[in-house]
């Protein structure tokens, strides 16, 4: 089934553990500083899970895991960045523990 859509505005915050409550929700990092989504092991993700990340901000959103393994094809396969203000990705659990990373990464 299709999750409901939703804004989190992180209000400047500068890292943001998703939750099981945000699969196929928006996660709108609005920094002004370098800020990171980090993806953590144990939050009970099932695969096929989508998380959708937003740099609003003017600060740099790097996706990190936290007990996870991510792969992109950005320039660092492992940490990806989104690449500009106004940019998104989409993380995409395919394995337990595994997420792709596509979009507007660097």
């Amino acid at each position: 089934p299709i999750g409901t859509l939703y804004g989190i505005m992180n209000n400047g915050t500068t890292n943001y553990s998703p939750l099981l409550s945000d699969v196929n929700s928006i996660i709108v990092m609005s920094a002004t500083t370098s800020n990171t989504v980090n993806i953590a092991s144990g939050t009970g993700f099932p695969v096929g899970s989508t998380l959708n990340i937003v740099q609003y901000g003017t600060g740099s959103t790097t996706i990190v895991g936290n007990g996870v393994t991510i792969v992109s094809t950005g320039a660092t396969p492992t940490i990806p960045k989104i690449r500009v203000q106004y940019g998104s990705a989409t993380a995409i659990c395919i394995a337990t523990n595994i997420w792709l990373v596509a979009g507007d990464i660097a």
